[in-house]
Order: structure tokens, then C-alpha cells, then sequence
């Protein structure tokens, strides 16, 4: 039988996700866009014209060429007969009283063939549309949406029943069922956190940044996917056309949209419509980022170590924790516990350790044993590799941008850029399609585009990921012109909104001189402009050579050589702790060599230790100064290229002859860098110094401003001739052997990009590094037992808790280097590294937190402390006091285990991360306990040649 369009396009797409998904078809964006397709063997290539295609497999990365057949047949079946699209009752409604047929006609289907669902649903909200800019209510707009109005904010969430919209419950906010699709509306003041606690509020200033997504459980049907699809194009037609559009896919959420729900999400399988427990069937859950996920049977099949596992038993909830799991989810769990014991007034929560099993009280181990078979346990040290490769796709990807045309229903997709991006990229009359990788696809509508490009959209894009053969979950985000989010903002080397016509200077934001006071009380101004103080404290510097320190003079303090690495130690005194801090500077020249910048590493490590081992650290390269650094030498920071022969530290470095480039105009922006003794070293912009012997010039570009020619002095010395370009002297050009080209180009200095921090919370046993974003973060997201990452994009705050596992220095830099690369946006990776400790951060890191605490962690518990108090709670059953793990005990833990039947297999069969040598290390604590007769740290006690004979004999030497 012949299919039609509407039942075609409920059919399952390829699975990429590598699961067993129910799922028919993704689409949201009322299905995959014919527009889109493509022969098995076709590869499109920029022939636009006639259509034909060669076989060049580049091409497709390059161009992508639409055309459509399909969706003409869909217009033809929706003008026969529209009931059969099974709409809901406000669509319907549209047939009947807007005369749905007339609409139609206004598309010639034998020229206009590849018109959409999508765009018809556009096309009538546009239609009636009021004034104001939101739909009128006379049947075009779902009655569910009639609760929005106009600039207010708010938060709510919708979920498709059958085929209507249907307003979740506030108690319900953060409770998805994987068979379902959800709407979620998010308004909110433009950067301002929004979420399950926001109420709804009239703004009468200020901007409303609006964003709707449509999340997609695993095993939504097709019909719900789509009906949730031009549901949103309806809710967003009936608020203006403002809005960003997500598409979110279970366990793939974006950072924004996780962080409406700083409780956690449950994503379940069974709609027992909110209380988890009314079923008393045994249920197991995965807790992963702040997640409560069901899984699909009870078994330890679908368990590792790397996780935590909740099991929801008649009478008991086990917390499985994973050996190697993370402590957000095993903070978590112990959130979610606490949450369902409260709802079921009853539960018994008992704790179980990766490889501890049998140590629990024989009643609870029965219960435990009933549901997970300890005779049957199998579990992996580590999470499946699918798993691990969805973190792995598009590693590294570089930043492309593709143009979207619409030319006579063939849709044209094709790359005009690959690399950094600049917001003249983009041209407000035209559609852009943003690929960033595994960071997902962004489509950028012009203004000025034409409407069914705009209408299109985001379905287009959705066709660009599965032509792009990238996975189903990748997320893909609709954003209009003027309307970024600032995720978008972020991808770009500057970016300045359209009604900002100041020109951002760190000079017009803190003046010239620096108000200690004023940053002080103004934290996030600190953090804007990276300054600390004055620069009136006390400085020792030294120059490492190879293992060794030379210290720098008081009068050479300063003068920095590029084939030098150099510690700063700086002491400022913080007067809102009303204590002296410490920061230690780690500069590296370009010409530095390795010995010089590993002796520097362990030098500075040293003095860390002897002032207290809680100082600031910082770690620069060549010409990536921070202004902070800057500003603690008076803005008189100078670079020489020339190889230093004295490293003395007492004698200068300076030469009789040399010319120097002047940068900045403030004590916290100026430095000057020797550059070649030639005039096409001239910029029209800076102010250089010459000097020859005793005569010191100062050349001022014409472009240069009075501030600049101010800082130059501090490097000229009292004795100095000023020459303004164009008016040089013979002697000055002879001096530079001769006059020559030179840049004469204005450009625009001392102007900064200022853009809102990101806050990573970091895997760093994950290779390659799992850094996950933590939208609208506060000061509760640091939590003592991680390392996370600020990325505040002109630096990088490596802020470690106190109690997490620390890494040298090395590993941390390599790793965070290697994220930004990964981020494949061209920017700049030598920025400053700065390192944070728990309890002693900085202003310029507190000051890109909205509020906060110094003596936030003063009451802080961590998992142990909390796991502590629980298992103290005469309402929980207790298992066996076990005494406290010993050394080797922690140390033996750390191992990935194994069963003993894979233990005892070839060694060539046997998984890589094993030592052959010591697979004994590689068995559970209840393994080796059974096959040993004793707990490891017996074991290691024994001498070698009893370890040995012991191992023989049980078939793991």
C-alpha cells in the first residue's frame, strides 16, 4: 500500500544513538525536510542550476543543495483533506473559522513546491498577529499558551497528551517521562537565571530575553515530537517572534536548560504522574548530572563503576556508589534519597560500595541479594564506550559557517567560513548556519530574511544534521537577529549588541587610576577588567636558570627577557579579609627553553610551600599579560627580544641602541616590547622609543592619543625628544637605517570584548577532558570535592576544593589547553592560567559571581559527612561498623576491577588497563576477600614470595 506523507513521515530515522529507542522519528520540525533528501549514492555538489551532482565526497561539506517533492504532496493531502493530519482542537478550529483553503491557495504548488507544515503554521500566526506583537486569541493560539503575556517573565512548562498541549503542574516542574515531548517556556530579564522557582513579572525596563524548547524523551512517538515541534513555532508566533528555539533530546540537554532545574531532573519510564513510588514494583536508576534517570530493567548488566545507581525496593533505596563515580552524583543521590523519603514518609536508605557488597547486614543484603543476584554481579569498571563516545563527537571540531539561500524551492546550504568568527559574518538579510561540532548546530536569522527562510528555519537546520550524518541528539538551536543568547555572543572574537553605540574601554569603565575602594565594593568590575589593586604592594622577582633562582634587583624589577622564565612574587593587602594575600607570577618568554620553564614549575611550587601554600597562581606567556600584572609595575613592563648574556639579575639587560614599541595608555594596560631596529617596524597607532646611545626619541603616530604618549615617558628616561610622525627628521631615519613602508592603518585601541564567564565542572580521568558547562552558576555549584573551570575568556581560574585530589600543575595546563582547542573557536589559547584554592580566591574570581559568601563553606558537608548523618538515623537499618580503610585500602580501590573469570582469561584477551603483573588489584574487596581468605591490607603485608604462592594457587600469577 501507498504510504502517505503524513504516515511517511512517522517513520524511524536511522538509529544513530546506538540505543534501542522506540522512537519512530525525531521530528519535531513536523519531520526531516524533504527539501533535504538526497539518493543513498548522491553527492550534492554547487550545481545549482541544473541540478546534476558529481561524485567530489568534499563537496558535501561545502555545499548542501535542497530541493523538495514531498512536502507538495503534504500541501495536496492537507487541501484534500486536513483532519487526517490529527491536529488538535485550536487547529482544527483554524480550518473552520480562518478558511484554511484560502490560505492555501496562496501557494502555487507546481512552482512553490517546497513549501512546509511548518510554514503553513507560520504563515497563519503571522496572519493574525496584533499590534502588539502577540496573536490575537480568536482561535489562532492554543488555549494553553493564553497565560503568557506580553514583557513578563516567567517560567512554564507544557507536555503533549495525545495531540493536545497540556500545562504541567508547578509540583511536576523537573519530572520527564521518556515516552513524552515537553514544551518549556523561559522569560527572564536579558542574563538574569531563570527557572522552576520564577514567578511571573511585569518588567517596564529592560530587556526580556525569551527562549522555548521542545525536549524529546527517547521514546516519544513521532506524532508527539512533531505536534511539540509546530507548537512551539505557535508559541512563539503568539509572543512576537522573539524567542530562541531549542531543540533538546533526553540526556543531551543543553547547560540552559538543565539549569532551570538546580534540584535535579527525573527522567522516567512509566507516567505514574509525579510521585515515584506509587508503583511497588522494583525500579532502578542511574544518577548522572544532576539527574534521576529510570532504566529499563533491574539488572547489573546496566551498571558500572563510574556511576551512581539508585535501586527503589518495597521497603529500601540502595545507593550503589560507583568506585570511581563523581562527587556531584553521589551528592546527588543523596539529594534525591532525602527527597523520596520525604514523599514516601517510610523509606529505609541504605548505602552500598562498588565491591562491598557483601559486607551489609544479612536482612538488607537479602532484599539487596532478591533484586541484583550477587551470584550474577557484572559490572564494568567504566561507562559503555557508545556512551563515551557521545562525548568524543566531533572532537576538535572547527568552527564552520554555512549560508542558507532559497532560490525557486531549491534550498542552498553552503560554507563561506571555516575559523574565527566575527559578527560582520553575518548579514541581517540572510539565514546562517553556525556548525560548532558536538556543542551543536546554531541557525542565526537575519532580520531582513525572506519569511519562509525564517519560517524554515530551524527545520532546515535539523535537515543539515542529518545530512551531516551527525547524531540524533545534537542539539540545534534557532536565534534571531538581535536577539542573541549569550552562548551565541560567546562564539565570536567581539561581539557588540546593536543598540550599544559606546565603545567599551577598561579606561572609560575605571578610569585611569585605579580606586582600590571602589573595586573593593565593585567585585564584578574587578572581574571585568582583571584588576586587583593599585599595584602598590610589595614585589621580590627572580630569573630561574635551569633548577636555579637569580634574584632581580629592585631597579631591574620589571624587565623581562624572551628567552627567560621568571617568578613574581606579589603582597597586596586585602581589605575585606583585612589580611596580606599572595600571588605568585609564573612568566614564560617565547624563546624561554624547557629546562628554564620546568624549573620555574618546581621553584614556584617551593616558595608556594614556605609562605603557607596558599597563594594565587598565576601562569603567563609572552604577550598575553593580564592587567593585574601589568598594573603592579606602574605600567613599565618591558619585553627585550635581544638574548640576554648577563642573567645576573643585577646588571640590565637594556643595550646602548634599541627601538620600543609602547602599548596601552593606563598603568594597567602598558608594556613596551623591543621590536627590529627598522622604520617598517613603525605603526601609525603606538608611540615608539628610539634610542642611540644618549639620544632617546619618543615617535608618536598620528594616531596616537595623549594617554599614550604619556605612558611612552615612563620609558624614555628624563632626558627625551618628542617627533610626531610625518614631521621625522633625517637624523631619526638614519638612525633606522633609511625610511620605509611602515602600517598606517587606523585601528582601534585598548578596546576589550567583555562576555559573561562560563563556570565547567571538569572529569580529569576523562580522555580526552569531559568538561561540562554549568549554566547561571553560583557560589553552591563549587563544591569542595572537585576542580572546576572559569572560563572568564581573556583568562582561565583553575579553582580547586579543598577536597579534591590534586594534580601537578603540568597535567591541569595540558588538559585546559587542550579544552579550548577543542572548543574550535580560533581564540586565543595562551591566555593566563590563574589557580584558586577553597577559601583564598581573589576578587577578579569572585567578582563574575552574582553574590558571595566567604563563609559559605563554613557549614559545608560533603558526601561523607552526609552519608554520615544518614546512616546514623535510627530510622535507617545499619550494616556492620567497618573499620577505617587503611592506605593500601584507598590505594587498592583505585584500580578498575574485574571479575575473576576475566582476571583468569589469556593474558592477551584480558582488557589493557589491567597489570599483568598485579591483576589481584583488579578483584572487588568481596573477591579477593573470597578467593584470599583476607582483606587486602593483610594481603600486602605478606612477604613477596607468599604473595607469589598465593596467587599461584588461586590462577591469577
Amino acid at each position: 500500500m501507498t504510504k502517505s506523507f503524513v504516515q511517511r513521515v512517522m517513520e524511524p530515522p536511522n538509529d544513530q544513538t546506538g540505543g534501542k529507542s522506540d522512537r519512530k522519528s525525531d521530528d519535531e520540525d513536523c519531520n526531516q525536510p524533504s527539501c533535504f533528501k538526497t539518493s543513498a549514492d548522491e553527492t550534492p555538489t554547487n550545481d545549482t542550476v541544473s541540478g546534476k551532482t558529481t561524485e567530489n565526497s568534499e563537496s558535501m561539506y561545502n555545499t548542501v543543495i535542497l530541493n523538495g517533492t514531498d512536502d507538495a504532496e503534504a500541501l495536496a493531502e492537507i487541501k484534500d483533506n486536513f483532519e487526517p493530519l490529527n491536529l488538535d482542537e485550536n487547529f482544527r478550529k483554524c480550518n473552520k473559522n480562518m478558511g484554511i483553503n484560502k490560505e492555501l491557495s496562496q501557494f502555487d504548488l507546481s512552482q512553490d513546491c517546497s513549501i512546509s507544515v511548518c510554514a503553513i503554521v507560520k504563515t497563519l500566526s503571522e496572519r493574525f498577529s496584533t499590534d502588539d506583537g502577540f496573536s490575537s486569541t480568536n482561535g489562532t493560539v492554543d488555549t494553553a499558551f493564553k497565560l503568557i503575556k506580553p514583557n513578563t517573565t516567567g517560567f512554564h512548562i507544557w507536555k503533549i497528551e495525545s495531540t493536545k498541549v497540556v500545562s504541567l503542574p508547578k509540583d511536576q516542574y523537573g519530572i520527564f517521562y521518556d515516552t513524552n515531548a515537553y514544551i518549556v517556556y523561559a522569560a527572564s530579564e536579558y542574563g538574569q537565571r531563570c527557572g522552576t522557582d520564577s514567578v511571573d513579572r511585569e518588567v517596564h525596563k529592560g530587556t526580556i530575553e525569551c527562549h522555548i524548547h521542545f525536549w524529546l524523551g527517547v521514546s516519544a512517538t513521532s506524532e508527539k515530537s512533531g505536534i511539540a515541534a509546530y507548537k512551539t513555532v505557535e508559541l512563539d508566533a503568539f509572543i512576537g517572534g522573539i524567542s530562541t528555539q531549542h531543540r533538546e533530546f533526553q540526556e543531551h540537554e543543553s547547560p540552559r536548560f538543565k539549569s532551570y532545574f538546580k534540584n535535579g531532573m527525573r527522567i522516567l519510564k512509566h507516567p505514574y504522574e509525579g510521585e515515584l513510588n506509587q508503583n511497588s514494583d522494583t525500579r532502578l536508576f542511574k544518577i548522572k548530572c544532576n539527574a534521576l534517570i529510570e532504566l529499563e530493567r533491574v539488572s547489573w548488566d546496566l551498571m558500572n563503576s563510574e556511576t551512581v545507581y539508585a535501586l527503589n525496593t518495597v521497603n529500601h533505596l540502595f545507593l550503589w556508589i560507583g568506585r570511581s563515580s563523581n562527587a556531584v552524583d553521589k551528592i546527588h543521590s543523596i539529594k534525591i534519597a532525602n527527597q523520596l523519603r520525604t514523599e514516601k514518609k517510610c523509606y529505609h536508605i541504605v548505602f552500598v560500595d562498588d565491591g562491598y557488597e557483601q559486607t551489609l547486614d544479612e536482612k538488607v543484603k537479602g532484599d539487596f541479594n532478591k533484586h541484583l543476584p550477587l551470584s550474577k554481579r557484572t559490572v564494568q569498571p567504566h561507562e559503555p564506550a557508545e556512551c563515551k563516545d557521545k562525548d568524543k563527537t566531533h572532537a576538535k571540531h572547527p568552527l564552520r559557517t554555512y549560508k542558507c539561500t532559497d532560490n525557486n524551492g531549491r534550498y542552498r546550504v553552503a560554507e563561506v567560513k571555516t575559523g574565527p568568527l566575527n559578527q560582520s559574518d553575518l548579514d541581517t538579510n540572510d539565514v546562517y548556519i553556525l556548525d560548532h561540532g558536538r556543542y551543536g548546530i546554531w541557525v542565526w536569522v537575519g532580520k531582513k530574511a525572506k519569511e519562509r527562510e525564517k519560517a524554515e528555519a530551524l527545520r532546515n537546520a535539523r535537515g543539515f544534521v542529518k545530512k551531516k550524518n551527525y547524531p540524533n541528539y545534537t542539539r540545534v538551536t534557532r536565534v534571531l537577529d538581535g536577539n542573541e543568547p549569550s552562548e551565541f555572543k560567546f562564539l565570536f572574537s567581539q561581539w557588540r549588541d546593536k543598540n550599544d553605540h559606546t565603545e567599551k574601554t577598561m579606561t572609560k569603565l575605571i578610569g585611569t587610576n585605579v580606586d582600590v575602594d571602589l573595586l573593593q565594593e565593585r567585585t564584578s568590575l574587578a572581574a571585568e577588567c582583571q584588576l586587583l589593586d593599585d599595584g602598590a604592594g610589595t614585589i621580590k622577582a627572580w630569573r630561574v636558570k635551569k633548577r636555579d633562582l637569580v634574584q632581580i634587583t629592585k631597579e631591574n624589577q620589571g624587565i623581562f627577557v624572551s628567552d627567560g622564565a621568571y617568578i613574581v612574587v606579589y603582597a597586596y593587602n586585602n581589605k575585606r579579609r583585612g589580611c596580606k594575600d599572595l600571588i605568585i607570577y609564573t612568566w614564560m618568554g617565547n624563546e624561554a627553553n624547557q629546562e628554564d620553564i620546568e624549573g620555574a614549575f618546581i621553584n614556584k611550587d617551593e616558595i608556594n610551600r614556605e609562605l603557607g601554600g596558599s597563594a594565587v597562581l598565576v601562569t603567563i606567556t609572552e604577550n598575553n599579560e593580564p592587567p593585574h600584572f601589568l598594573q603592579i609595575f606602574q605600567g613599565k613592563m618591558l619585553i627585550l627580544k635581544t638574548p640576554s648574556a648577563n642573567g645576573d639579575g643585577r646588571s640590565s639587560p637594556l643595550c646602548n641602541t634599541y627601538l620600543l614599541q609602547v602599548f596601552g595608555s593606563t598603568k594597567y594596560t602598558s608594556k613596551a616590547v623591543q621590536v627590529p631596529m627598522a622604520s617598517s617596524s613603525l605603526d601609525s597607532n603606538y608611540c615608539y622609543i628610539l634610542k642611540q646611545l644618549k639620544n632617546v626619541y619618543i615617535w608618536c603616530g598620528i594616531y596616537s592619543t595623549g594617554d599614550q604618549r604619556e605612558m611612552a615617558k615612563g620609558f624614555a628616561g628624563k632626558s627625551f625628544e618628542i617627533v610626531l610622525e610625518k614631521k621625522e627628521t633625517e637624523t631619526f631615519w638614519e638612525i633606522l637605517g633609511g625610511s620605509s613602508l611602515y602600517k598606517t592603518e587606523k585601528i582601534s585601541t585598548d578596546v576589550y570584548s567583555c562576555r559573561p564567564a562560563k563556570l565547567y565542572r571538569c572529569y580529569w580521568d576523562s580522555l580526552p577532558l569531559k568538561a561540562e558547562e554549568i549554566f547561571n552558576f553560583t557560589q553552591s555549584d563549587l563544591l569542595s570535592e572537585h576542580v572546576l573551570l572559569l572560563d572568564a575568556y581573556s583568562a582561565v581560574f583553575l579553582w580547586l576544593g579543598k577536597l579534591s585530589s590534586k594534580r601537578k600543575d603540568t597535567f591541569y595546563m595540558k588538559n585546559i589547553l587542550e579544552h579550548l582547542k577543542q572548543e574550535g573557536t580560533y581564540r586565543n589559547i595562551n591566555i593566563p592560567i590563574i589557580q584558586v584554592l577553597q577559601g583564598n580566591e581573589p576578587i577578579i574570581f569572585t567578582g563574575f559571581f552574582k553574590t558571595w559568601n566567604d563563609s559559605f563553606w563554613d557549614e559545608y558537608k560533603g558526601f561523607d559527612k552526609l552519608r554520615e548523618e544518614i546512616e546514623s538515623d535510627e530510622k535507617s537499618p545499619q550494616k556492620p561498623k567497618l573499620s577505617p580503610r587503611a592506605p593500601s585500602d584507598k590505594k587498592f580501590d583505585q584500580y578498575p576491577k574485574y571479575s575473576v573469570e576475566t582476571l583468569k582469561l589469556p593474558n592477551e584477551k584480558i582488557p589493557d588497563d589491567v597489570d599483568l603483573s598485579r591483576k589481584e588489584l583488579h578483584l572487588t574487596h568481596d573477591d579477593f576477600v573470597e578467593i584470599f581468605r583476607m582483606n587486602y591490607d593483610n594481603f600486602s603485608s605478606l612477604p613477596k614470595w607468599k604473595q607469589q604462592e598465593l596467587k599461584k594457587g588461586v590462577g591469577l600469577f
